[in-house]
């Protein structure tokens, strides 16, 4: 993120009511389509679509918050490497949540 800074608060900070801003809701969008049926094909639980939306949001929210904090690159790193554990954590136990080993099918 911080070797293309300035794309990335173009991105992130800079694009509401343009073209890119809808590209990022289809982003997530996208990404939560494709989360719900890998649950799917896995053979999981059925999974709150809003709520992955509200999750994969979030993602993009704290990229947004970090490039307008200021920070030095090094302090931003730190605290995203933070955020990145917290959010790794909650996917994990999501999905723990959702999948039984004994049950889950993966198909071809």
């Amino acid at each position: 993120m911080f070797e293309q800074y300035e794309e990335a608060v173009l991105l992130f900070c800079k694009s509401q009511g343009s073209s890119i801003e809808a590209l990022v809701r289809e982003l997530i969008q996208h990404k939560v389509t494709e989360t719900v049926l890998f649950f799917e094909r896995i053979g999981a639980r059925p999974v709150d679509q809003h709520a992955l939306e509200l999750l994969m949001q979030s993602q993009f929210y704290f990229f947004r918050q970090l490039l307008e904090s200021g920070y030095e690159k090094e302090e931003a790193a730190s605290c995203m490497k933070t955020v990145q554990d917290f959010m790794a954590s909650g996917w994990k136990q999501l999905f723990e949540q959702l999948t039984d080993a004994d049950t889950m099918r993966v198909d071809p």
